[in-house]
């Protein structure tokens, strides 16, 4: 992910470059863009076509625009806070760069941008939910702020991957109690390792496999047979499961059989994200590692 999300910026720096230079000015690029120049991997926010976004905080008329170049008029730039440098070219910071595709994207891929921008590798993080909440909070006039606070009531920091969010979505989607990410655990050999959703209390957790643990599967399945033995119940799923509807609900009641084998009651009451981010669920308490 390290080396995609470098391949990333470096070509939105080139990019950008090519366009302030044929415009002749310092823009603060934005949006998907923006996204581009802080390294982050957002799919849904790629500029396919090769051009950029820009933001402006007043209407520009005289000046000429090279063909690609969207132009997008955003009041928050008027304020400090708003605009970072990447390699000498300006965008806007991880914080305003949430802050305005909220106007844009759809609510699920919201959340899933919030929890990209606050990775845990510490070279892929962005952002903390601190700043996050408090750029929302405290900006004057800002569009779509309730919206902004519902998603960071669903987004976790310390994520490792978009589907692991889409999978951990999933499961709230269905009812299923507000999980832990990257759950810390010992292994006997290979020392702290990490379960991507995982309900402590019960000792039964979730893992995604990607494309690449097909490469590890071995050792994968060793790791799992040695958490096993220590009473840990790990689902594996894998992606090709969301193309399969009859697939995915099948996995996800052997979890639900497998946390009421483990001893939960709690009744699954599906609903949309929507409702679930209006700050009814409350997380679990945290739990010592094992």
């Amino acid at each position: 992910m390290r080396h995609q999300a470098w391949r990333t910026q470096q070509d939105a720096m080139a990019r950008c470059r090519k366009f302030a230079e044929a415009s002749g000015a310092n823009h603060v690029f934005a949006l998907g863009t923006a996204l581009q120049l802080l390294g982050v991997n957002a799919d849904a926010m790629a500029c396919a076509d090769g051009g950029v976004d820009v933001d402006f905080c007043q209407r520009r008329r005289s000046r000429h625009f090279p063909a690609g170049m969207r132009c997008h008029l955003w009041n928050q730039l008027r304020y400090q806070g708003c605009v970072t440098t990447v390699a000498g070219l300006r965008c806007t910071t991880p914080e305003a760069t949430f802050a305005q595709l909220a106007q844009v994207l759809r609510f699920e891929p919201l959340v899933t941008l919030a929890d990209g921008l606050m990775r845990r590798d510490r070279l892929l993080k962005r952002t903390t939910p601190e700043r996050l909440r408090s750029f929302v909070t405290t900006r004057r006039y800002l569009t779509c702020r309730s919206t902004c606070l519902r998603a960071l009531n669903l987004a976790e920091p310390d994520t490792d991957s978009s589907m692991e969010t889409r999978l951990r979505l999933e499961m709230l989607r269905r009812g299923f109690p507000k999980p832990v990410v990257n759950f810390e655990v010992d292994d006997p050999v290979e020392g702290t390792k990490y379960l991507d959703i995982a309900y402590p209390q019960y000792r039964v957790a979730v893992e995604y496999n990607g494309q690449h643990h097909l490469r590890q599967y071995l050792a994968d399945s060793v790791r799992l047979n040695r958490l096993a033995a220590g009473n840990w119940l790990v689902f594996a799923a894998w992606g090709e499961m969301f193309n399969d509807d009859m697939a995915l609900d099948m996995f996800f009641n052997n979890v639900l059989e497998g946390l009421r084998g483990a001893g939960m009651t709690d009744e699954l009451t599906p609903m949309g994200l929507w409702e679930c981010s209006d700050g009814r669920r409350k997380p679990h308490k945290s739990v010592d590692r094992f």
